[in-house]
């Protein structure tokens, strides 16, 4: 797959360290939902290529609500007392 790219101004922008400090992932995993199309490459000036901030944003919290709704299931009062 060939990754998507936008023309954007820096602001809107992160590092791929950025990106995976934020995610609380790897860089290499950042670069695989690159690859996958998740996060859209930002065109800015120096020859740096990062990933839009909207997506990074976008991902996080549609990972953070899936998170917290598999937790939310997860209460033990939910479930009667084993054997």
């Amino acid at each position: 797959m060939s990754d998507k790219t936008e023309a954007a101004s820096e602001p809107d922008a992160l590092t791929i360290s950025e990106a995976a400090n934020l995610l609380f992932v790897s860089r290499a995993h950042v670069l695989k939902l690159v690859e996958r199309g998740v996060l859209t490459r930002v065109e800015v000036l120096g020859g740096e290529s990062p990933v839009n901030k909207d997506d990074v944003e976008r991902y996080k919290a549609a990972r953070d609500d899936a998170a917290e709704t598999y937790f939310a299931t997860q209460r033990e009062d939910l479930d009667p007392p084993g054997l």
